[in-house]
């Protein structure tokens, strides 16, 4: 069973990608089994680790249900990662049911028997991307 740890601070430029980056890349050297979850619609975390966010699936799909998590989870040299874009941003105003804060948590249950960790990278602020983070993780 997986470990998800996310990577999170409410102030920009701190270093939350670059982190998340780093433990992916160390985990992944040291044999383990690495998902890395990018919440932050800046996508920086998927453009460092050598996904794809244009042409494929993206956590933003997995929010809105449309698709699942492993379809989402692209394959790279480092880790498997499951990219976001600037859509992601739109969850905020998009995610109005009763539950929205656990979609995450839900959505991981497909794959947490296949990975060690599970890294999520935040957004520079408490919002439902955030707050989702926060719910599915076991350590901050």
């Amino acid at each position: 069973m997986a470990v998800v740890i996310a990577i999170t601070n409410q102030k920009g430029g701190v270093g939350k990608t670059t982190t998340c980056a780093a433990f992916c890349g160390g985990l992944t050297e040291s044999g383990k089994s690495v998902l890395a979850i990018d919440l932050d619609p800046q996508g920086n975390l998927s453009f460092s680790l050598g996904a794809d966010a244009e042409e494929s699936y993206t956590m933003y799909d997995v929010f809105k249900g449309n698709c699942t998590v492993k379809e989402a989870i692209q394959c790279t040299d480092n880790c498997d990662v499951i990219p976001a874009n600037i859509l992601l941003s739109g969850c905020e105003l998009e995610l109005t049911g009763v539950g929205r804060e656990y979609l995450l948590r839900e959505a991981l249950s497909d794959v947490m028997d296949d990975y060690d960790y599970i890294m999520i990278d935040t957004p520079p602020a408490l919002s439902i991307l955030t707050i989702n983070a926060y719910t599915a993780a076991d350590k901050l």
